[in-house]
């Protein structure tokens, strides 16, 4: 019997990043939000390990600008370009 294959895909973005917020949160107040991110991708990653499996990482790049240092130890590919940097403005 063939087994199935899938493919997940992770964007990595704080919850107030996400379109569905984009009316109630500025961009400009990003700043000033509670930062989130590297703490729940973190448990993420343990997770993903725990059981054995693999993602492709999309990091939003506001996110990879203000954490450097955290994407490499992460070790989380780092897409970076204008259309990840501001794709939710």
């Amino acid at each position: 019997m063939d087994s199935i294959r899938n493919a997940l895909t992770i964007d990595v973005e704080d919850y107030f990043q996400v379109a569905a917020l984009a009316e109630a949160v500025r961009r400009d107040d990003w700043e000033s939000m509670e930062y989130r991110v590297e703490a729940n991708t973190d448990r993420l990653l343990e997770l993903l390990d725990r059981f054995d499996t693999h993602a492709t990482f999309f990091t939003l790049g506001w996110v990879a600008e203000r954490s450097p240092s955290w994407c490499g130890e992460s070790a989380l590919p780092v897409m970076k370009s204008p259309a990840t940097a501001t794709a939710i403005s």
